[in-house]
């Protein structure tokens, strides 16, 4: 559970790195937006997601935030979900990055791809954190796909189960994130 939280909040991440590059200002609309996140613990796995309705982007003009508001996750299992959300310090986990550091296609059917940095803030804890991404230009529209990889115990999540000894969700969370935006 609380990887999934800090897989969505890694996506939030790598989106918002995604849009620095670009000069102008973007606003986020409806179509594409995506955010899962890989759990996996000894001997199985599962995917956490977050609806479309729970990511939000905003552009100061000098860097673009990412949020995801976690209390919508959704791990495919009611008690599972309503857990994570009691142990999370916080519901909303962001990515901050500077779009100079960001390369966004200028031109119809460009795509960029690429790697940076940003501060990715989950649980309460704020943390430098890398991300690779890819954004392709469709007319005034910029697709972003976000991956990272969120290391749960650097933002005090962990998560355990009393099952034969002690079972851990893995420290190592892969985040995935899409969405779409606008030129504003």
């Amino acid at each position: 559970m609380f990887r999934r939280f800090v897989t969505l909040t890694s996506a939030a991440l790598v989106t918002s790195i995604a849009l620095v590059a670009y000069a102008g200002k973007f606003k986020k609309i409806s179509g594409d937006e995506k955010a899962t996140c890989d759990v996996t613990v000894p001997g199985f796995s599962f995917v956490g997601k977050v609806p479309a309705k729970a990511i939000s982007v905003t552009d100061s003009g000098e860097a673009i935030t990412v949020n995801v508001d976690v209390s919508e996750l959704d791990t495919g299992i009611d008690m599972r979900s309503k857990d994570l959300q009691k142990k999370l310090k916080s519901k909303k986990a962001s990515m901050t990055a500077k779009k100079s550091g960001l390369k966004i296609p200028a031109k119809d059917g460009e795509t960029t791809s690429g790697t940076g940095n940003g501060d990715l803030s989950i649980n309460g804890v704020t943390k430098p954190s890398s991300f690779k991404y890819k954004a392709t230009r469709k007319g005034s529209h910029v697709i972003v796909t976000g991956n990272t990889t969120v290391k749960l115990k650097d933002h005090g999540l962990e998560f355990c189960a009393p099952v034969v000894g002690k079972v851990c969700v893995d420290n190592n969370m892969p985040v995935e994130v899409r969405f779409k935006l606008a030129d504003e």
